[in-house]
């Protein structure tokens, strides 16, 4: 009796203290959500996806090269290959969850790769939590630099673009789907990394067809 009422006055003592540590613990976790669980897609598209957040740990820890590679390629595919930027991966048609998960997502209401002009725009993962390679496909495309060297495949050709723009956009600016009269590329992900609050827009023009 006397354990139960010493506890109930130590409780009295510091209600204030405890309820302000329960207040800041909700606060912590709703903001947790809040930049874990954004959507993914550009606006303008029929579908969105969901970003997962990840713990301090889960970010520090360093992820197997191999979950990183692809198997399959096909017909259309992306390469970049710079001293800080390695990605080799097949490019499918949309930008659902599920095509998301196979590769780099292609929006089907933009051109494919020509000379004659276009705006081809794809998109794809900086960071998901599991070991699909696609989930991690984008990861270093910050590190991109103006005059960079990106290739295409497609239809058999190899379609090389240099990188001249690098912007960063919030996640409605439907106008990078917009069509153009150049043969451009342009490639986004979510940024930072780790959330989904904005988007990484490169912008890379047509210089070589082979």
């Amino acid at each position: 009796m006397i354990k139960n009422m010493r506890v109930i006055r130590i409780f009295k003592k510091y209600k204030k203290v405890l309820l302000v540590l329960v207040f800041l613990f909700g606060y912590v976790m709703f903001w947790s959500w809040f930049f874990g669980e954004r959507d993914v897609a550009i606006e303008g598209d029929s579908t969105k996806q969901k970003e997962i957040s990840v713990s301090k740990k889960e970010k520090a820890s360093k992820h197997n090269k191999k979950e990183k590679q692809f198997t399959e390629f096909g017909d259309f595919w992306i390469q970049i290959d710079t001293g800080k930027v390695h990605i080799k991966a097949p490019i499918v048609e949309g930008v659902t969850d599920e095509e998301l998960a196979k590769g780099v997502g292609h929006h089907k209401t933009t051109a494919f790769p020509n000379r004659k002009g276009g705006n081809v725009v794809l998109s794809g993962h900086r960071w998901r939590f599991g070991k699909n390679p696609a989930f991690k496909v984008f990861e270093d495309i910050d590190k991109l630099q103006i005059g960079n060297r990106i290739i295409v495949h497609y239809g058999g050709k190899n379609f090389e673009y240099e990188v001249t723009e690098q912007k960063t956009v919030d996640d409605k600016a439907i106008e990078i789907l917009e069509q153009t009269e150049d043969p451009i590329l342009t490639f986004y992900a979510c940024t930072p990394k780790y959330t989904a609050l904005k988007r990484l827009v490169y912008r890379a023009k047509l210089i070589n067809i082979q």
